[in-house]
């Protein structure tokens, strides 16, 4: 709803200006912007911010729980996961606002061309190009779908290392706890990171995906962002002008 709310917005303000500004765009690009752009915004942005509000709260949450317990291995295991977490996000994020920038771009393209052909559709068979446009859309699709996809595998990325992180540090922590603790000891330690790792981890993922999202939907909702800029410094003579 708040899209949809987002979208009428702009629909209103648009046709509320001079033709010069309407025309400063391509037909699918100002399509794309009060449509799909809004959409990626309302459900790639606000909604993942929903989201990393609740976790990071869930997180806190736990976290005081396991300091209670053992406040060594609660921070020792809050930190290794949100380190993890972190590096993952240092390498990934500039990768996915390229990602939803080319996105944005190729489903751009590839609709205007649709529109191209369709609105001229007699010359091309004129001028034999049917075939042309048809190769062209094509490898136009087939690019969008290697981004689409790449964006997906980002998320399994991030789901297998954590999940390896589990292994690593219990490893890690169960030869350190052996060679400097009673047996006992170290076993109790040891199942207190386990507990903890399978409540904290869940979080991390969700909050590591969540800023790589709102990354990847930043770059797609780009032509968006830029209309809203373009409407927000009109001149006063194109906010009131009569098409």
């Amino acid at each position: 709803r708040r899209g949809a709310q987002l979208s009428a917005d702009l629909i209103s303000r648009l046709f509320s200006r001079s033709l010069l500004l309407l025309q400063s765009k391509s037909m699918n690009e100002m399509f794309y912007s009060v449509t799909t752009g809004v959409n990626v915004i309302a459900v790639g942005v606000l909604a993942p911010v929903i989201v990393l509000v609740a976790d990071v709260s869930v997180l806190l949450f736990i976290s005081f729980g396991l300091i209670l317990i053992d406040s060594g291995v609660a921070i020792g295991t809050i930190t290794f996961f949100g380190s993890v977490g972190y590096i993952l996000y240092w390498f990934m994020h500039v990768r996915a606002v390229k990602l939803g920038n080319a996105q944005a771009e190729l489903s751009i393209k590839s609709g205007e061309k649709i529109l191209e052909v369709i609105s001229s559709y007699r010359e091309i068979i004129v001028q034999n190009r049917r075939e042309y446009y048809s190769r062209i859309i094509g490898e136009q699709r087939l690019q969008a779908a290697d981004v689409t996809a790449s964006i997906s595998f980002m998320a399994n990325i991030s789901k297998y290392v954590l999940e390896l992180s589990i292994v690593v540090g219990g490893l890690l922590l169960g030869a350190y706890q052996f060679g400097t603790q009673t047996a006992s000891h170290a076993i109790t330690i040891i199942s207190v990171f386990f507990v903890a790792s399978t409540r904290v981890v869940p979080s991390v993922l969700r909050i590591q995906q969540g800023l790589i999202l709102i990354k990847s939907s930043l770059g797609s909702a780009l032509p968006t962002l830029d209309l809203i800029e373009l409407l927000d410094g009109a001149s006063p003579i194109e906010r009131v002008a009569d098409v």
